[in-house]
């Protein structure tokens, strides 16, 4: 195997590695999950199982690069930035709700 390519697959391993430790242990900080639960009570809704599949708010696609906070598949739908802290606390960057449009419609 060529030294290059042996150098290239090894920094993919790398970044691999890096980016699932990123993801490991963190959670969502503790205003912005109390912030969210309250606003989630007051509308009579739950974080769907979807991205919030550990008992993190920030967990599942909340945190998963390939669905955007536009992506209609998901309602309610938060997305998480777990870069905070060294990778230990992840902060709400975005929230989309289709009951948040309705009551702002009025």
């Amino acid at each position: 195997m060529p030294a290059s390519m042996f150098l290239t697959v090894w920094l993919l391993l790398c970044i691999h590695l890096v980016r699932a430790q990123k993801q490991i242990g963190a959670t969502t900080h503790p205003e912005e999950a109390e912030a969210l639960n309250s606003i989630f009570a007051a509308w009579k809704i739950r974080a769907p199982r979807d991205w919030n599949t550990s008992g993190d708010l920030c967990s599942g696609v909340a945190i998963a690069d390939n669905v955007t906070i536009d992506d209609k598949d998901y309602n309610p739908l938060i997305k998480c930035n777990c870069d905070f802290q060294n990778y230990t606390i992840c902060r709400i960057t975005a929230m989309y709700s289709a009951i948040y449009l309705f009551f702002l419609s009025f």
